[in-house]
Protein backbone atom coordinates (compact mmCIF):
# COMPACT_ATOMS: atom_id res chain seq x y z
CA UNK A 1 0.00 0.00 0.00
CA UNK A 2 1.21 3.51 -0.92
CA UNK A 3 1.67 6.16 1.49
CA UNK A 4 -1.05 8.32 -0.87
CA UNK A 5 -3.22 5.48 0.07
CA UNK A 6 -2.68 4.91 3.14
CA UNK A 7 -3.27 8.66 3.51
CA UNK A 8 -7.17 8.23 2.05
CA UNK A 9 -7.93 5.33 3.68
CA UNK A 10 -7.47 7.14 7.40
CA UNK A 11 -9.41 10.00 5.40
CA UNK A 12 -12.10 7.98 4.60
CA UNK A 13 -11.93 5.96 7.98
CA UNK A 14 -12.64 9.24 9.87
CA UNK A 15 -15.63 10.16 7.09
CA UNK A 16 -17.46 6.75 7.52
CA UNK A 17 -17.11 6.92 11.31
CA UNK A 18 -18.90 10.53 11.44
CA UNK A 19 -21.69 8.85 9.25
CA UNK A 20 -22.07 5.11 11.03
CA UNK A 21 -21.27 6.58 14.80
CA UNK A 22 -25.19 8.59 14.84
CA UNK A 23 -26.76 5.94 13.81
CA UNK A 24 -25.24 2.80 16.29
CA UNK A 25 -23.67 -0.47 15.62
CA UNK A 26 -26.47 -1.47 13.34
CA UNK A 27 -25.16 0.70 10.36
CA UNK A 28 -23.49 -1.04 7.29
CA UNK A 29 -20.13 0.94 7.28
CA UNK A 30 -19.18 -0.36 10.40
CA UNK A 31 -17.85 -4.16 8.31
CA UNK A 32 -15.79 -1.31 6.08
CA UNK A 33 -14.45 0.52 9.19
CA UNK A 34 -13.25 -2.38 10.91
CA UNK A 35 -11.69 -3.90 7.70
CA UNK A 36 -10.08 -0.64 6.74
CA UNK A 37 -8.39 -0.29 10.26
CA UNK A 38 -7.31 -4.03 9.83
CA UNK A 39 -5.51 -3.35 7.06
CA UNK A 40 -3.87 -0.06 8.23
CA UNK A 41 -2.20 -2.05 11.22
CA UNK A 42 -1.37 -5.17 8.83
CA UNK A 43 -4.48 -7.87 10.27
CA UNK A 44 -6.44 -9.87 8.53
CA UNK A 45 -9.56 -8.80 6.54
CA UNK A 46 -12.57 -9.72 5.62
CA UNK A 47 -12.40 -8.15 2.41
CA UNK A 48 -9.68 -8.54 -0.18
CA UNK A 49 -7.34 -5.29 0.04
CA UNK A 50 -7.95 -4.35 -3.50
CA UNK A 51 -12.03 -4.04 -2.62
CA UNK A 52 -11.32 -1.99 0.85
CA UNK A 53 -9.06 0.50 -1.48
CA UNK A 54 -11.38 0.92 -4.48
CA UNK A 55 -14.20 1.43 -1.68
CA UNK A 56 -12.04 4.32 -0.07
CA UNK A 57 -11.07 5.78 -3.56
CA UNK A 58 -14.88 6.00 -4.79
CA UNK A 59 -16.60 6.66 -1.92
CA UNK A 60 -18.56 9.94 -1.49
Amino acid sequence: MTTGQRAKLRQKIKEWRAVAEPVGPQHVLWETIFDAEALLVGRATFRPKDEILAMAEHSH
